[in-house]
């Protein structure tokens, strides 16, 4: 069992029913490099990334198009 999940079961009782979110991060540099991080964290049991846009990454424009590049994903 995944160590994410095994938490949940812990602290829950059951993993039934919850998803495991992780993340918060703004999107790295290195897209490549964060798939790899991201499927790390799935293996253990994530089971949804969130990624973080900061409040001061740019003016209103700026921002719509980090929202609208959607959200990185793993295969």
């Amino acid at each position: 069992m995944c160590a994410l999940r095994e938490r949940v079961i812990a602290w829950r009782g059951t993993a039934e029913g919850y998803d495991i979110a992780v993340g918060g991060a703004p999107r790295w540099e290195d897209e490549k490099k964060q798939r790899d991080y991201m499927e790390s964290v799935a293996a253990e049991g994530s089971t949804w990334w969130q990624e973080y846009v900061p409040p001061d990454s740019g003016d209103f424009e700026v921002q719509r198009q980090l929202i609208e590049r959607g959200p990185l994903r793993i295969d």
